[in-house]
């Protein structure tokens, strides 16, 4: 590493969590990538080290239910624990003005029906990044993360329950 070298970059999360020996990188699946801030060799990286990556326009095409399933089904394969991160630009900047200003991402139906069903198989942390307070004076996007929490957490409630009838 060089001086001066920034070795946590806000985007460096998911090639951190790869190099982890004990993680495989089949099992890191991406959801709701699109725009120009995502560069093609990233795109080719994690598909190098076996990662799944769904596009906005598979998203879109497929609709939100069927890569879910898909994305748990793969995250899920010979795993102990399922970690779920997510950078608020997945969600639309129209619905998310404190995150990064991309357009074509998730409504919060989407983005919340999600977050339920995945929470319904399990998960065992989730973290939320990219909110920024000087951009957010009315708190939308602090508002529409913490919506996201107790879906998740309602997600997890209800495969309790489930489990336990």
């Amino acid at each position: 590493m060089s001086f001066g070298e920034d070795v946590l970059p806000r985007c460096g999360p998911l090639h951190r969590i790869a190099q982890i020996e004990e993680v495989d990188p089949v099992n890191i699946v991406h959801v709701g990538i699109r725009g120009p801030r995502n560069a093609s060799a990233q795109y080719h990286y994690a598909k190098e080290l076996g990662s799944t990556i769904f596009t906005m326009k598979q998203v879109r095409d497929r609709g939100m239910e069927t890569i879910t399933r898909e994305a748990i089904s793969i995250a899920g394969v010979d795993t102990d624990y399922i970690y779920v991160t997510i950078c608020s630009d997945c969600v639309d900047v129209g619905f998310n003005p404190g995150g990064p200003a991309d357009f074509f991402g998730l409504t919060p139906g989407e983005f919340f029906t999600a977050l339920f069903t995945i929470g319904e198989h399990g998960i065992d942390g989730l973290d939320i990044v990219e909110i920024y307070p000087q951009q957010d004076p009315n708190s939308v996007s602090s508002h529409l993360a913490s919506w996201a929490v107790i879906y998740a957490l309602a997600g997890i409630a209800s495969g309790r329950k489930a489990q336990a009838v």
